[in-house]
């Protein structure tokens, strides 16, 4: 008889008991978890009364936001698909499963602050040689330059978005995420 491993995916446990046993320690999901732990998110809070239904903890949401554009999933019917499968993504919901018109709306009306509180992490992942300018757009819009990166038109203007985010402290995500090619 052969000699294979064992093999039963029926058993009840198939992971280990925490996400941290089966991720590496300096998985990208931990970084967001612990960038946005570290957050004043009384600006969220303020959107939300005691009354009415219940909803998902804003921690959680910006967590989960925040990773999936990290890993370039934008979508939310595709977020919602990735917090049901995705092991980084489990853990930064913590086991909670928001639909894709939850996910939608909290972008919507939180999109503000969430553009505020992007930009101040990438400015602290940038000064800690963590981050570079790239081509992400947080509402959906990539926005192009129309030439390569040899051309002057690029340069420019990643020049004027680098210049800015050094200079202030507020800049709009889809202008500093559409740079580039």
């Amino acid at each position: 008889m052969p000699n294979y491993f064992a093999y039963s995916p029926e058993q009840a446990e198939l992971l280990a008991r925490h996400v941290r046993d089966e991720l590496p320690k300096r998985h990208l999901c931990f970084l967001i978890h612990e960038v946005i732990e570290g957050q004043d998110l009384s600006r969220f809070d303020a959107a939300y009364s005691e009354e009415g239904q219940k909803a998902y903890h804003p921690r959680m949401m910006l967590k989960v936001w925040l990773y999936g554009f990290a890993v370039n999933v934008r979508s939310t019917r595709k977020l919602e698909r990735r917090i049901q499968e995705d092991l980084g993504f489990r853990f930064l919901a913590d086991g909670a499963r928001p639909d894709h018109k939850t996910l939608s709306e909290f972008l919507r009306r939180h999109g503000e602050a969430i553009e505020e509180l992007f930009t101040q992490v990438l400015g602290w992942a940038r000064k800690a040689g963590m981050a570079r300018l790239g081509r992400v757009a947080i509402d959906r819009h990539g926005h192009s330059t129309g030439c390569g990166t040899s051309c002057s038109c690029f340069r420019n203007r990643r020049r004027h978005a680098s210049n800015h985010l050094t200079a202030s402290p507020r800049l709009s995500i889809s202008e500093l995420f559409s740079l580039g090619s």
